[in-house]
């Protein structure tokens, strides 16, 4: 005895839920344009530059770049320094740039090492470690920082953060 199989504008209905997930698909896509990566990224613009301590480039900081207004288009941007100090700013994938705008800016660069051995000597489940900052702590912060970029509809690539000061290079514990 041979089942029926239901059909659906002719189509077996094994054939229905394919064809209509594919339907609320193409559906979603036109609908909810604001949705995909392409258009989220429309408005960035070039952003790089230089970090320098006394004069010296920095090498391994890492750069935050933090909107001084909330809007829909202000959103953080970083970068790491590479041997002679130059970063470029990342919003939502690397190199991709910034939003122009008013930013404060922080600069870390920092050094890990495993802490002292806890009472006892077992080491198992045991995980401190001591941080060193590089730079001056006053940079970590954007908001004490001093750091302010203003960053034009056509972007900056000569943006120069000269950072000042000693700092305490001795090594802490993490929180």
């Amino acid at each position: 005895m041979k089942k029926d199989i239901p059909r659906f504008l002719g189509l077996p209905g094994i054939f229905v839920p394919r064809v209509f997930v594919f339907c609320i698909s193409v559906f979603c896509v036109f609908a909810f344009p604001g949705c995909r990566p392409a258009d989220r990224l429309s408005g960035l613009v070039p952003g790089s530059g230089i970090v320098t301590h006394d004069g010296i480039p920095v090498e391994k900081a890492d750069v935050v770049f933090s909107p001084v207004t909330v809007s829909e288009t202000s959103r953080a941007a970083g970068g790491t320094t590479d041997a002679q100090g130059r970063f470029s700013l990342s919003t939502l994938q690397e190199n991709d740039g910034i939003f122009p705008g008013e930013y404060i800016v922080s600069v870390r660069k920092t050094t890990y090492q495993e802490g002292p051995t806890p009472p006892g000597g077992s080491r198992r489940g045991y995980v401190p470690q001591l941080v060193t900052e590089h730079l001056p702590k006053v940079y970590l912060d954007p908001q004490t920082s001093g750091l302010n970029v203003s960053i034009s509809n056509k972007g900056d690539k000569n943006i120069e953060l000269k950072l000042t000061g000693k700092p305490d290079l001795r090594p802490q514990p993490s929180r």
